[in-house]
């Protein structure tokens, strides 16, 4: 008479370890980027010396390999975990985006404009 049913999805026993899977996808995830962006900067780096690419040509090569290997599997983990596509986490372009941008932009621009001013 007072039964209650309760979904499979929500039994305490199947939420029990969701912190520490999420935790440990998540330090999985910040491990093999690190691990990949040291990879890739090293390669990089012996890729710019082998074509003699002049010093900040090859900073920024390495620069730019390191930060998306680093990003790739963060990209991944956020999809395992929150079982969504990244694009469905970034932000909503409403009809007046482009005004929101050029009001942050300006106020921006006076806030830096007030500190030159001010030192």
């Amino acid at each position: 008479m007072g039964e209650t049913t309760v979904s499979s999805s929500t039994t305490p026993s199947k939420d029990r370890y969701l912190g520490w899977r999420t935790l440990g996808v998540f330090v999985a995830a910040f491990v093999a980027g690190w691990i990949a962006g040291i990879a890739v900067g090293l390669t990089t780096r012996q890729i710019g010396l082998l074509l003699h690419l002049s010093e900040p040509i090859g900073h920024t090569l390495s620069w730019v390999g390191i930060t998306t290997a680093r990003l790739i599997p963060w990209v991944l983990a956020t999809h395992v975990v929150l079982k969504r596509r990244l694009r469905d986490l970034a932000f909503r372009f409403h009809p007046g985006w482009w005004f929101d941008l050029l009001a942050g932009i300006g106020i921006t621009a006076l806030a830096i404009w007030i500190a030159f001013v001010v030192s």
